[in-house]
């Protein structure tokens, strides 16, 4: 079997729900890694590069009944590779997060991951393996290491900050010109050619943005990453800065 589940956590609910037949509904979640506390996803997404070794499943349960089960089916190309069975074996829970994984290579292609309950499929989640240059998800902090391989004070809402970090994790470029570009709500607040790095191969950097005040004015921020041809890689999610 090459696919394991690991570890489960239970969510434990703070007031007793009524005894009533319930949905049985189960979402998964792909990312490039979990965390140990509470298995949420880290860097989340639908397409991931080849250089990845690892892409994990997290598997976020609702109404499942002590005593049922459910199987995990990991397709390529919509061939089935492997599949395993989770039973719930907990009493009075039935609300869970649970996370497997595939690591025994990571070809080019659709990948999905099918969930069958009651002999029908209930879930169906996709996600793509690339060979083409790829930026992972954006992270924002005020702080980098001067070597810019660590993001500290990492967050999504800063106050009375200086600067602003965007954290880059890339893949699979060619010594390619890449253009960053800052927004915040009235627009671009670089343009195009204003700021520009070379990306080669895999690596990460963080790219500062530093207001011409003592401290960066409140609003909305966000970054994304284009060619030179005006073609996106990653636009960011935005960050709030207050004072």
């Amino acid at each position: 079997m090459k696919v394991r589940i690991l570890f489960l956590f239970v969510i434990v609910w703070i007031f007793a729900l009524p005894l009533q037949a319930q949905d049985v509904e189960i979402e998964v979640t792909f990312a490039q890694d979990i965390t140990l506390l509470g298995l949420l996803p880290f860097q989340a997404d639908t397409v991931f590069p080849n250089t990845l070794e690892i892409v994990y499943a997290v598997i976020y349960v609702d109404g499942l009944p002590e005593g049922d089960a459910f199987d995990i089916v990991w397709l390529f190309e919509g061939d089935e590779l492997d599949s395993l069975t989770y039973t719930n074996d907990r009493v009075n829970d039935d609300d869970f997060r649970i996370y497997t994984y595939w690591a025994n290579g990571l070809a080019v292609g659709e990948w999905t991951v099918e969930i069958i309950y009651n002999e029908e499929v209930i879930t169906e989640a996709n996600f793509e393996i690339t060979d083409e240059a790829y930026i992972f998800p954006i992270r924002f902090g005020s702080n980098c290491t001067r070597d810019e391989s660590i993001l500290l004070n990492e967050g999504v809402s800063f106050e009375d900050i200086t600067y602003l970090f965007a954290y880059v994790e890339y893949a699979n470029f060619d010594d390619e010109t890449v253009t960053v570009i800052w927004q915040d709500d009235d627009g671009a607040i670089t343009t195009e050619g204003e700021l520009e790095f070379v990306f080669d191969g895999e690596g990460k950097r963080c790219i500062s943005y530093l207001d011409s005040v003592e401290f960066i004015r409140s609003g909305n921020y966000s970054v994304a990453f284009q060619n030179q041809d005006g073609d996106l890689y990653r636009t960011s999610h935005e960050v709030e800065i207050s004072d």
